[in-house]
């Protein structure tokens, strides 16, 4: 790894903690940057370049504070790689939250680009998911049935959206270590 990769990856953790500085785990007061941490970690440990863990830093950036960071920006800082990652791993880049479609319509369309996605937005994606999933399901030993109501979804739901995303990835190819992973952690999702 070169210096300024290192530098890059640093200036991405500190962005992404500065956008997300007022933002925590949903149902608890865990520093969302912890979560970005372990999805760029993720990232790296399955193969990734550094530019797809600067992405995975950055993947909820433009979903989740578009009111304070623009594709442009990200491009300008990171480059064309980061920028178009971050994108496709965007399912909304409407900024107010209030604007954006129903949770079941911008999964629908999310699930429906899986295939147009580049090798890097589906490791991050996949990545992404395989953390979410890790959290609910301890969660879910931790508190039962209650983890359902920090969600804007049934279980029923989150259930139909993750197993979708993996046949998905599936079906387009996506050839990676980190599918063993994510369909574990999804077939554990489903027995609950």
């Amino acid at each position: 790894m070169k210096n300024t990769d290192v530098m890059n990856l640093n200036e991405a953790l500190v962005l992404a903690n500065t956008l997300h500085k007022d933002q925590t785990r949903k149902g608890n007061d865990v520093p969302y940057i912890s979560y970005l941490m372990r999805v760029s970690g993720f990232v790296l440990e399955y193969g990734g370049s550094i530019d797809e863990a600067i992405a995975a830093l950055l993947h909820d950036s433009l979903e989740d504070q578009g009111d304070k960071i623009t594709p442009v920006d990200i491009s300008n800082l990171f480059g064309p790689v980061v920028h178009d990652i971050v994108i496709e791993c965007s399912d909304s880049l409407i900024p107010n939250k209030e604007e954006k479609e129903a949770w079941t319509a911008r999964k629908e369309k999310y699930i429906a680009k899986i295939a147009t996605k580049s090798a890097g937005g589906k490791l991050v994606m996949a990545a992404d998911k395989l953390d979410n999933l890790r959290i609910t399901l301890a969660d879910h030993r931790r508190i039962g049935s209650l983890v359902w109501d920090r969600f804007n979804c049934t279980k029923e739901e989150s259930q139909w959206y993750y197993t979708s995303i993996l046949e998905e990835l599936k079906k387009s190819g996506f050839d990676n270590p980190i599918m063993i992973e994510l369909e574990k952690e999804i077939s554990n999702f489903v027995k609950l």
